[in-house]
């Protein structure tokens, strides 16, 4: 009996302080997404309970380095956060729903976030993956939660399958379709998660360099290049292009999602649109202005070669994003403001590294000199804040073009009658600007060399094919 009425009670307390929850992520969802744990020794009815709330935006005051990564997710923990911070919020009388912190914040409430003031915030969190669907996988016998955990979530929850960009990006076949072997999993997954964790080192700056003088940044503007080569040679770049069977891996999807979905209309570039509105993904809308054109991958439905070429890349996108989450927030169930994780370089490197693989999609979809134009100036700043950063931090007009606040500023964008970007362009006034006259010179100079080096390649090869012909 006195069970019982503990029970009750709890359950009167968890409803009533459910309207004072918000969603964890990045914007509020109706998918009401749970912890990607693996931890089951915790009571099941608390933890039913707990999961039947909405989770709470909670921040961590902790640095990146003091986080336990090997310390399984504690429910009675997330239970005391879920508290403490409904106990910060329950005497709030006005709420902005867009950043989540009350208009007339009390001291404790604002103690979740010291080092930031509500203007200076703009509302974006990042936490760890959160599932929809948890998978229940024998993974105990692991010292901490693999990454393949992530990835069989992200799978049960969009319907994606992760073997064959592994294989390609590893270089062999390491995961099957239908593999249960957790052990074969787990050491795909490793090795998966080794050979996207490769770093790229560039040249040091001279300590007389200076921001004003044009030779400076066409230094910076070729390690950028030499970054790009780095890309497409570390991520496959050229191989995903030019795959073979694209239409028997594209056929393989769509039974699978048949069998899924009884839906002759969808496809795989549906399931990762579908992914990147979530809210484990949305946050790159605000962070990369240029993603935002990603519904154009639509226009590729039933192009085998295309839609599976495009499908590898942005899968590629999501696994680097939640390898760096599986490495910064490790087992630990908290999330960080965007700006306090704009001071972290890996995070930085992330961005440049999405910024890449991303205009691969837009080659594919747009020939707009104008587009191309912004995602290459766009990618080349992401590459400095990231190799670059103490010189990013000292150009105000770097930190212009790329913070989220004054985007509109620099960008003009066309949207459809759905409100779906269609077009995007720099604006006349950034176009006046002579940092922006002076870049524009130095791609086109490189273009120029680059082309010169290939049609005099070519030639050369033309010449020898005559010659052998005449031999």
């Amino acid at each position: 009996m006195g069970k019982k009425i503990y029970r009750v009670e709890i359950m009167l307390l968890m409803v009533f302080l459910k309207p004072y929850l918000f969603t964890d992520l990045i914007f509020s969802n109706n998918e009401n997404p749970k912890p990607c744990s693996y931890d089951l020794d915790a009571d099941s009815y608390v933890m039913h309970t707990l999961n039947s709330l909405e989770s709470s935006k909670y921040v961590s005051s902790q640095a990146p380095s003091e986080y336990n990564t090997t310390t399984s997710y504690n429910n009675s923990c997330a239970a005391m956060e879920i508290f403490k911070f409904c106990e910060n919020q329950q005497n709030s009388s006005e709420v902005n729903y867009e950043t989540n912190y009350t208009n007339n914040p009390s001291e404790n409430s604002m103690n979740l976030i010291p080092d930031l003031t509500l203007a200076q915030h703009s509302g974006l969190f990042l936490c760890r993956y959160m599932t929809i669907r948890p998978v229940y996988n024998n993974f105990n016998q692991f010292n901490k939660i693999p990454i393949a955990y992530t990835f069989l979530c992200i799978e049960s929850d969009y319907s994606l399958i992760f073997s064959y960009i592994t294989n390609k990006i590893c270089g062999t076949i390491l995961l099957r379709n239908k593999q249960t072997d957790i052990i074969k999993i787990h050491n795909a997954y490793e090795k998966y998660k080794s050979c996207l964790s490769k770093k790229y080192i560039c040249q040091f700056l001279e300590s007389n360099f200076i921001i004003s003088d044009e030779n400076n940044w066409k230094f910076l503007f070729y390690q950028y290049v030499d970054f790009k080569n780095w890309m497409n040679n570390t991520y496959k770049f050229k191989s995903i292009k030019s795959g073979s069977n694209y239409n028997q891996i594209f056929i393989t999807y769509q039974t699978k999602i048949f069998e899924k979905y009884n839906d002759n209309l969808k496809d795989a570039l549906d399931l990762l649109l579908e992914a990147f509105n979530s809210s484990n993904y949305n946050f790159l809308y605000k962070l990369i202005p240029i993603y935002n054109l990603i519904h154009k991958i639509t226009m590729f439905r039933g192009n085998y070669s295309k839609s599976i070429t495009i499908v590898l890349y942005l899968k590629l996108i999501i696994s680097k994003i939640e390898i760096f989450r599986y490495d910064f927030f490790g087992e630990q169930n908290i999330s960080e403001t965007i700006e306090k994780l704009y001071e972290n370089n890996m995070f930085n490197k992330l961005i440049a590294e999405i910024g890449m693989i991303f205009a691969e999609v837009i080659n594919l979809c747009f020939t707009s000199k104008e587009i191309l134009e912004v995602v290459e100036v766009l990618n080349f700043i992401y590459f400095i804040r990231a190799y670059y950063n103490d010189f990013y931090k000292c150009s105000e007009i770097l930190r212009n073009v790329v913070d989220i606040n004054s985007v509109d500023e620099v960008l003009r964008s066309t949207y459809d009658e759905q409100k779906n970007l269609i077009y995007i362009s720099f604006a006349k006034t950034f176009k006046e600007q002579s940092f922006y006259k002076m870049l524009v010179k130095i791609i086109e100079e490189y273009n120029i060399t680059q082309f010169s080096k290939h049609k005099n390649k070519s030639s050369s090869k033309n010449i020898k094919k005559k010659q052998q012909f005449i031999n």
